[in-house]
């Protein structure tokens, strides 16, 4: 499953926003898991200095966690989906994408051709 942050501002005046947003996000994710769509509630980032709270899930899909969001009260927050790695485990894989594949294929090609002209340098 993909993971997924919802961004939300909170006052730093607030903190129990978080904990509150964070009992109900739970939930909901419970809620569109029984409706069919796995959805996991992690765990919720605040960053007071920023009035910024990130509610992180684990979800198929990103209208899954805005379906949850949604349930939880938290549908004004921007959905994103995040790469991240685990403890002891491999660091992100970026997403491929047509653009990405275009680059590394012209990349190499320049590389290839460099070193036919003997433009490398070691």
């Amino acid at each position: 499953m993909a993971e997924y942050l919802v961004e939300l501002y909170v006052s730093r005046e607030d903190p129990a926003a978080v904990e509150s947003g964070a009992e109900r996000a739970r939930a909901a994710a419970d809620e569109v898991t029984e409706a069919g769509a796995a959805v996991r509630y992690v765990r919720a980032i605040f960053v007071p200095e920023d009035e910024t709270c990130f509610f992180l899930y684990e979800a198929a899909s990103a209208e899954a966690v805005h379906d949850a969001a949604r349930r939880a009260g938290l549908s004004s927050g921007r959905i994103i989906e995040a790469l991240g790695a685990r403890k002891g485990g491999p660091g992100p894989k970026a997403p491929t994408t047509a653009k990405a594949k275009l680059e590394e294929s012209a990349t190499s090609g320049l590389l290839a051709d460099e070193e036919e002209r003997g433009d490398c340098h070691e």
